[in-house]
């Protein structure tokens, strides 16, 4: 991967963007100027943001501590396939709104795999510490499997004294946003969020990949 490049375009398309242009043409003229490869593009569409924008997701981001009077509603399989890309040291973005995103792209084929009970025991683990007011995990129903591994989630609240439920459900972007705190990467549920929050952020620690920098 060309990061040097990679960096150069990034202040172009974060220039453009910045003027008003849309994300998708842009991208394509930037990634053509720059001959950038599919997974180039991807990130580049995932880790770059105009200041505007930055400085809204900044303003609404908040910490673990000021979760126990709130309610808090975890992007399911968004925040599960970030975390389990920390644990197995895949490479990750550190973008320009501050969040951790991944370049997987298996959302639609997800599997839940020991990595994935890893990463949930992580969450919780983490959770118990600070517990929300309450807290739902919401998957994708149309994701094979979704409501078996809701089922499992919900004996993670018990097993870790989490109060709070899992459910696999059609609409999950709506459930998400009428919470106090959303957890979650994407950008257009973040931007009609309250109040955000970046779970996977928090096992950095943990990590031992290549996280390419926009910040």
């Amino acid at each position: 991967m060309r990061i040097d490049v990679l960096y150069e375009a990034a202040e172009d398309l974060r220039f453009l963007l910045s003027r008003g242009y849309n994300r998708e043409s842009i991208l394509k003229i930037v990634g053509d100027r720059y001959q950038l490869d599919k997974t180039e593009r991807h990130i580049l569409y995932r880790g770059v943001y105009p200041g505007n924008i930055v400085e809204q997701v900044v303003k609404k981001t908040i910490t673990l501590t000021q979760l126990s009077d709130k309610e808090l509603a975890i992007d399911g399989f968004n925040q599960l396939i970030t975390v389990e890309s920390i644990l197995k040291g895949e490479t990750l973005i550190l973008c320009d709104d501050g969040f951790v995103r991944d370049i997987s792209a298996v959302f639609e084929k997800f599997k839940a795999t020991e990595t994935t009970f890893k990463a949930l025991n992580l969450i919780f683990k983490t959770l118990s510490v600070n517990p929300p007011k309450k807290t739902y995990f919401y998957l994708d129903s149309p994701i094979s499997k979704s409501g078996k591994l809701a089922s499992l989630i919900n004996s993670y609240f018990e097993k870790y004294g989490v109060n709070g439920e899992a459910a696999a459900i059609k609409h999950v972007d709506k459930e998400l946003v009428s919470r106090d705190v959303v957890a979650s990467s994407d950008h257009i549920i973040i931007s009609k969020a309250q109040r955000v929050i970046d779970l996977a952020k928090i096992f950095l620690n943990l990590y031992t990949g290549r996280v390419i920098s926009f910040k």
